[in-house]
């Protein structure tokens, strides 16, 4: 990084970087050491799961968080020392529930990751969802921890199989928030379409 000396004269500065691994509990012990080695100014942490565990320690000791990646709604708390760097997740659920209306979209299945972002960007969805008259079904969630997904994979074909079985098959859609586990999503999302009462997966459009 380089600064012009015309705006700092005299000054050094040092980049410190901690790796959190996208891990909410070493987050909290990162900003701990960074709090110990007198830095008051974080660029961080990315995700809105470790901007939760971290806020309160922040905020408590006087040290500012730019945050360039959390979302969440529920993280616009007033007084805090989180400054986000995006817009929440409030006007994405805005967008995708005009996107799917659009396109036809009547009833949507969600399937989101059982955590403070995931949770909260299918609520937004909902919520603007059913605002413009389409029905958001009981969906899946599942731990980001779980090493195997495949019932949660299966609960959300037959909740599919239900649906489009009610309704025109092109207006059933999966609204899916996931992180990189979406891959082995889509994997067993494929492996089980050759099963029995497996068509309805194929057939639904995925967001």
């Amino acid at each position: 990084m380089a600064i012009s000396q015309d705006l700092v004269p005299e000054k050094n500065v040092k980049i410190i970087i901690k790796d959190t691994e996208s891990d909410s509990e070493t987050a909290l012990e990162q900003l701990k050491e960074l709090d110990e080695m007198g830095i008051k100014i974080v660029i961080g942490p990315q995700s809105s799961n470790e901007a939760e565990a971290v806020l309160d320690y922040a905020t408590r000791n006087g040290i500012i968080l730019l945050s360039t990646a959390s979302t969440a709604p529920s993280l616009a708390v007033s007084d805090d020392n989180l400054f986000r760097l995006v817009p929440d997740d409030t006007n994405q659920g805005i967008v995708l529930a005009r996107l799917m209306t659009n396109e036809g979209i009547g009833t949507v299945i969600p399937m989101y990751r059982s955590d403070i972002w995931g949770k909260g960007l299918a609520d937004e969805v909902e919520k603007s969802f059913e605002a413009l008259n389409g029905t958001v079904l009981d969906g899946v969630k599942y731990e980001s921890e779980n090493a195997n997904l495949s019932a949660e994979v299966e609960e959300l074909n037959e909740k599919v199989i239900a649906a489009t079985s009610e309704n025109d098959k092109e207006s059933v859609a999966v609204l899916l928030c996931s992180y990189g586990e979406v891959t082995e999503i889509f994997d067993l999302a494929g492996t089980i379409l050759p099963c029995q009462k497996s068509a309805g997966m194929a057939l639904t459009v995925w967001r």
